[in-house]
């Protein structure tokens, strides 16, 4: 995700401790469901959020290209789909561990 707000010039990394938080995720929802605004975008911050909305708007101008904005649906859809593939990862890995425990030890 952040390659594409990168290209896009749009400096949200640099008013964001974590473009993955709330804010960050709220931000970038807003962006591909069409809103372009810097203020409106900024007014998404949460409470918590260090910079102001002033301060967030400024690193919200950018560019617009439709080929950025394509990838950055991209990231973040596989973003929200880790989580999903790790836990699957995680559950074959216990599977497998379990099979290697009801095995009788070697002992030669």
């Amino acid at each position: 995700m952040q390659k594409s707000l990168t290209q896009m010039n749009l400096k949200l990394d640099r008013v964001l401790s974590d473009i993955t938080g709330v804010t960050g995720m709220l931000i970038i929802a807003a962006i591909l469901n069409g809103e372009r605004h810097p203020l409106k975008l900024a007014a998404l911050r949460n409470e918590r959020c260090h910079h102001d909305e002033a301060t967030i708007a400024k690193a919200l101008v950018c560019t617009w290209r439709v080929e950025h904005l394509f990838t950055l649906k991209q990231s973040r859809e596989q973003y929200r789909m880790m989580p999903r593939l790790v836990a699957e990862c995680d559950a074959r890995i216990e599977e497998h561990l379990q099979s290697l425990a009801d095995r009788p030890a070697d002992r030669s």
